[in-house]
């Protein structure tokens, strides 16, 4: 009988996912515990290891359809037994699978539509950017499907590939397929707005001792970020005020023992919140190094599962993209998030006088079921505190 690989859930949100690329083809022997297929799931990109050993006989399921935990993406083919594929028009639950059939020596070749849907993102963008037609493109990869090396081949053979005809315009918007991440996005966000009652927070800082601060820690070593120095006084700040670091279960309010600091990133398919692990144990330069590790496996997609699971706490900062302040929706299930925007120069009574100050707004989004509004302003006060003398949190005086 053959082995059934099926699309794993790998964190208990996942609801569903999509294979992002094949490791192996049609044909080829695949030993238990190699990668098998990459997959995007509601967290991140994993690999996914064969359940056992064989040839990997038929791939049921393609590149970039998004479909439910537990779908049959391949069938594998212990060594002597004979290679039978199963007809499937789509891909399906292994449980609804088809009987099996045996394979015919010659594959159909795939139809003009089937090619287009059959190339990797990769292999689209390249075609995109060089102009090129993919329906003009003969793929080499499982089932037809068009790769990287199918669009050099074909980049390289010359006027064989024409330029891709503009598209004619339909006169309304296009749907954009839902990616793994985008759907688990769309589903938590809606889940933590709609049970989560939220309330909102803000306040401004005043940056100038921090910029002070961060400059002259850059000058006795590696400058931190401000994403660096907030995630050090939030992870203060949590160990002084608990119940902030709480989610809200049907048995009451459950206070972490652990601080894990998520911080809100942007990648290319869609929000990913990389979480620093027991952050009020780090140093300061420790979260640095922490932070731009995971920054870094982030734009390579690297992340594991572990580093993406077990937050107790997020920030988020557009300040980068101009906002300058905005509310962010909780993510669940944590019972706060801290949204920052960008630093501007004010005026400002100090005093009786009039000055010009760099100013950040800060706003906490927080989950009325767990906190009450005297308990999110004094932790957010005290955040303020620490920015605007950041002296007081035990680092060295700088001197001048």
């Amino acid at each position: 009988m053959p082995i059934e690989v099926t699309l794993p859930r790998v964190t208990q949100t996942a609801e569903k996912a999509s294979i992002t690329r094949w490791l192996k083809k049609e044909g080829e022997w695949v030993e238990k515990g190699e990668a098998l297929f990459e997959m995007e799931t509601d967290k991140a990109n994993v690999e996914v290891e064969s359940p056992g050993a064989g040839v990997l006989g038929q791939i049921v399921l393609p590149e970039n359809e998004l479909m439910p935990v537990g779908t049959l993406a391949a069938l594998l083919f212990p060594k002597g037994e004979e290679i039978r594929k199963r007809e499937t028009a789509a891909a399906v639950p292994s449980a609804a699978a088809p009987a099996e059939r045996k394979a015919e020596v010659k594959e159909e070749a795939p139809t003009v539509a089937d090619r287009e849907v059959l190339a990797t993102p990769l292999a689209k963008r390249m075609a995109r950017e060089l102009g090129m037609d993919l329906r003009r493109i003969k793929g080499s990869g499982p089932g037809g499907r068009i790769e990287k090396v199918d669009v050099e081949r074909a980049q390289a053979a010359g006027p064989a590939a024409a330029p891709m005809p503009a598209p004619a315009p339909t006169g309304k918007p296009g749907i954009l397929k839902l990616t793994a991440t985008r759907e688990a996005i769309a589903r938590r966000m809606s889940q933590s707005f709609q049970t989560a009652p939220h309330f909102y927070l803000s306040l401004e800082a005043d940056m100038k001792a921090l910029q002070e601060f961060r400059e002259f820690l850059g000058k006795t070593g590696p400058k931190p970020t401000f994403t660096d120095l907030l995630v050090f006084f939030i992870a203060k700040a949590l160990k002084e005020f608990p119940k902030v670091n709480a989610s809200w279960t049907s048995e009451g309010i459950l206070v972490k023992e652990e601080i894990n600091i998520g911080v809100a990133a942007e990648a290319e398919s869609g929000l990913i919140v990389p979480i620093i692990k027991r952050a009020d144990q780090k140093t300061l330069p420790q979260i640095s190094e922490n932070l731009a590790a995971l920054v870094q496996k982030a734009r390579s997609k690297k992340l594991g599962i572990e580093e993406l699971t077990g937050g107790t706490f997020t920030i988020t900062n557009m300040g980068m993209l101009g906002i300058e302040r905005f509310d962010a929706i909780i993510n669940p299930p944590e019972s706060a998030i801290l949204s920052t925007g960008k630093v501007i120069e004010k005026v400002v009574v100090i005093d009786g006088g009039m000055h010009i100050r760099p100013r950040m707004d800060m706003t906490l989004s927080v989950d009325h079921r767990v906190l009450d509004g005297a308990d999110g302003a004094r932790f957010l006060v005290r955040i303020k505190e620490m920015i605007e003398n950041p002296l007081a949190v035990g680092f060295q005086k700088p001197e001048k």
